[in-house]
């Protein structure tokens, strides 16, 4: 019998019938796909279950659970975007867990696709940086104005395009008096 991993008492009930298979609690509308399911969902477009559209009831995001089919605590991938939230991921076996409505989000934020990649952490590592470039730049557009930053950004791609960059490097610097 496999437990909820955020519930821990609740039985996991199969869904999904005539589609992929998956195991949900219906108490907290979480559910447990193994990655290869994950992948079928993807290519379906959809989860036949109607509970998948059902917002979490519980604040289920702020604990790891344990591996439903026994292998432990699973691995968590905080997943960015305009309202983060986590993924837990059994490193054994592979199955995802699914707190109600995170599938969607995945999907909303086009990152369904590529699941082992959210857990890679190279991978995770290039989304924070992403998103702090992308924070500052935005922070610059503020202070500056849009058309100072793209001409500084030009500027940029120029010399680091030109064979003699760190000479036009060094002369930028010495007319900033940097």
């Amino acid at each position: 019998m496999r437990h909820c991993p955020k519930c821990k008492t609740v039985e996991l009930k199969t869904a999904g019938e005539g589609g992929t298979p998956v195991l949900r609690c219906y108490q907290c509308h979480g559910m447990w796909v193994s990655l290869k399911e994950a992948e079928d969902l993807l290519m379906r477009g959809a989860i036949t279950d109607p509970a998948s559209m059902l917002p979490q009831k519980v604040d289920a995001d702020g604990i790891a659970g344990l591996c439903p089919d026994g292998h432990g605590i699973m691995a968590r991938a905080r997943i960015e975007g305009p309202d983060p939230f986590y993924l837990d991921r059994c490193s054994h076996c592979l199955g995802i867990w699914f707190d109600g409505g995170e599938w969607e989000r995945l999907a909303s934020l086009h990152l369904a696709s590529n699941l082992s990649d959210l857990f890679d952490p190279e991978h995770r590592r290039r989304l924070v940086s992403e998103r702090i470039e992308s924070g500052h730049r935005a922070r610059m557009i503020e202070e500056l104005g849009s058309e100072l930053v793209e001409r500084i950004d030009a500027l940029a791609e120029t010399i680091e395009a030109h064979r003699g960059r760190s000479e036009a490097k060094g002369y930028l610097k010495q007319k900033l008096g940097l």
